[in-house]
């Protein structure tokens, strides 16, 4: 189950929500917008598993579809309060009342550029929790040392790690941008990035592993 607890003195519209959202954490304050955001997320995530006979059609239709914001959030969200677990579905319960008008909606508009932000700023705090960069290097440097080492070549460390984010998705698309940059076609860049982005999030997985 996950709780959805709101402050009841302030008005309704600027009531924080509270929310168990990051593994190893208690439950954090998220504004209302971005909590209702990732509780309709949720609804589609169980409307997908919903039904053995649909679940790839109905999956195909709803993940690709998110940002990948959205997609890491509810990940660390799901497991966060399922033991570590992503594929079962999960039970909101103290969520505000208004918000079960939005259980059944066909699809979930994408997230607004507010919360796509407040959505980022969590995914900072946990990053930022597991390792700092210099333990994020060495095992970038042990566990693919070719791409990182090129990385490290062209200057796009810094770019990447730009102001302690380090984020899976922006680590890739400040890579790839840097590799298109220095020469390498779109597919050679995509390619070299998405290599170094797997990598740093096997790691972060193995961080997480110990918080959930």
């Amino acid at each position: 189950m996950i709780d959805f607890l709101e402050r009841s003195k302030a008005p309704a519209a600027h009531r924080g929500i509270s929310v168990r959202v990051l593994p190893g954490l208690d439950a954090v304050q998220m504004s209302r917008a971005a909590a209702l955001h990732l509780y309709m997320l949720l609804q589609r995530y169980n409307w997908c598993l919903s039904s053995v006979n649909d679940y790839r059609i109905r999956w195909a239709e709803f993940w690709p579809a998110r940002k990948p914001v959205e997609r890491a959030l509810l990940v660390l969200f799901v497991t966060a309060n399922n033991g570590g677990e992503f594929g079962r579905r999960m039970v909101a319960v103290d969520a505000p009342v208004d918000f079960e008008a939005f259980e059944l909606l066909p699809n979930v508009a994408p997230a607004s550029p507010v919360v796509a932000r407040e959505f980022d700023a969590l995914l900072a705090l946990h990053y930022s929790r597991l390792a700092d960069q210099a333990d994020i290097c060495d095992w970038l440097r042990r566990r693919c040392p070719k791409e990182f080492a090129l990385l490290v070549s062209i200057g796009g460390l810094s770019p990447a790690f730009r102001s302690g984010r380090l984020d899976p998705e922006h680590v890739r698309q400040s890579s790839r941008a840097r590799f298109i940059e220095c020469g390498w076609d779109r597919k050679g860049a995509s390619a070299l990035a998405t290599a170094i982005c797997r990598h740093l999030m096997w790691f972060y997985k193995t961080k997480e592993a110990a918080l959930c």
